[in-house]
């Protein structure tokens, strides 16, 4: 787990460090109250969520590139190279925040997968991005092949925020 933490100007309170150089962060009276103040800080720091996407597709070079961009990007990515595949990590693993999905696949093509979720009172909620060179009827989210990688960015972010 990731967890970042900022000290923020003037955030510690007033009169209990003695003097800081706020230019310089330094505070020259009282170190031992700046750490018991980091220690209490950091206590209250809550971790920071990384968005979880299911990347589905059964080229192995597409799903990898969409895993590199979106790692890059601080997302956490789980792959599958079919429906059945993809339906195997939703039963056992965290729930993604969003499934980007291919629609022909070998094994489980991703209409069949596309019906799991929607039926399904637990996956229902998820949202889906059919990523496919054809077209979708009846999905509300779709990226066309040859995948545009700022689109993508765009609306892995809008729809995972």
């Amino acid at each position: 787990m990731v967890t970042k933490h900022r000290i923020a100007a003037g955030s510690a309170p007033a009169g209990e460090l003695g003097h800081c150089d706020a230019s310089r962060r330094v505070c020259s009276e009282r170190p031992g109250a700046l750490l018991a103040w980091l220690v209490q800080t950091s206590e209250e720091v809550r971790p920071t969520h990384r968005p979880n996407v299911l990347v589905v597709d059964d080229d192995e070079a597409i799903r990898e590139v969409i895993a590199e961009v979106l790692r890059d990007e601080g997302y956490e990515v789980v792959s599958a190279g079919n429906g059945q595949q993809a339906l195997d990590e939703l039963r056992r693993n965290r729930l993604p925040d969003l499934v980007l999905l291919d629609l022909m696949m070998p094994v489980m093509s991703g209409w069949e997968l596309l019906e799991e979720i929607q039926s399904s009172a637990r996956w229902s909620q998820i949202p889906v991005v059919v990523v496919s060179a054809m077209t979708a009827p009846g999905v509300r989210e779709h990226l066309a092949k040859p995948i545009d990688l700022e689109n993508l960015l765009a609306t892995v972010g809008r729809l995972t925020s």
